[in-house]
């Protein structure tokens, strides 16, 4: 066939080398497209989770845009490149995921005033009217457990599920008694995550495997949030456990959207 242009088209194809130019000009949104493929591929039925996550690729050069210093997940360190961040949706009954929106993250040098997790927050706010109705919930690896992006998300009426480091700043709700005079008692001591003593048994998730739960208050990300503590015991010498959370709505207002739709938008 040749090299693939307007001309070859035409030659092979039912339409004129002009009008295939004059369709090619038209912008397509993609996110809409993938929506719509994405509802026809997954059963009504079916329970769906959003995810987001971000992608990195090595580029030299130095006039490549975006190219700058990101986290490499498969090398496990920092390094020169290009990064993508990806909005998807996830059929929880098949297990199986889907692509809705990609979008490129800027040079820090291109967007001085912003930082990296303002993109993202950014591209989860213009492409949420593109999430299925049913998808309520978000699922990001620790990176995101910012306090800027969970308010964010949670603004936008989705339900944040995430990972916390096992050094994180958590304290216990006070539920007792409180005094007759004097400012209320809100916290009943700091949560010690390699203990369980205080944390509530829900079930046995798999054999060797306990999930606990209970409600904290996280002091970084400045509100409360509920636990899902999972204990592997299948070295009883040396257990490990790994501390999920999940935000619920109450978040505070974002002072940064309007600036991050001002500067990304151009």
């Amino acid at each position: 066939m040749g090299k693939v242009n307007f001309t070859n088209l035409s030659r092979y194809g039912a339409l004129s080398e002009r009008t295939y130019r004059r369709q090619f000009e038209q912008e397509v949104d993609f996110a809409w497209m993938n929506r719509t493929l994405v509802e026809e591929t997954i059963d009504p039925s079916h329970r769906v989770l959003a995810v987001m996550d971000c992608s990195f690729i090595r580029k030299s050069g130095k006039a490549t845009f975006g190219r700058d210093w990101y986290w490499n997940g498969c090398a496990n360190r920092v390094e020169q490149g290009l990064e993508v961040s990806l909005l998807g949706i996830i059929d929880v009954e098949t297990q199986v995921g889907y692509a809705l929106s990609a979008q490129q993250t800027f040079a820090q040098t291109d967007l001085p005033d912003l930082t990296r997790m303002d993109q993202y927050l950014y591209h989860l706010d213009t492409t949420r009217h593109q999430l299925p109705p049913a998808a309520k919930y978000l699922a990001v690896d620790g990176a995101y457990a910012k306090e800027n992006f969970v308010n964010g998300a949670l603004n936008l009426q989705l339900h944040l599920i995430s990972k916390l480091r096992c050094d994180a700043n958590l304290r216990f709700l006070y539920t007792g008694e409180q005094k007759p005079r004097g400012r209320k008692r809100k916290y009943d001591g700091k949560v010690e995550l390699n203990t369980q003593t205080r944390l509530t048994f829900v079930e046995q998730v798999q054999p060797d495997v306990d999930l606990y739960t209970a409600r904290v208050f996280h002091v970084s990300l400045k509100r409360t949030i509920r636990l899902a503590y999972l204990l592997n015991r299948t070295n009883p010498n040396k257990p490990r456990f790994v501390v999920l959370f999940k935000g619920g709505c109450g978040a505070r207002p974002n002072g940064n959207l309007p600036t991050l739709h001002a500067a990304l938008s151009d």
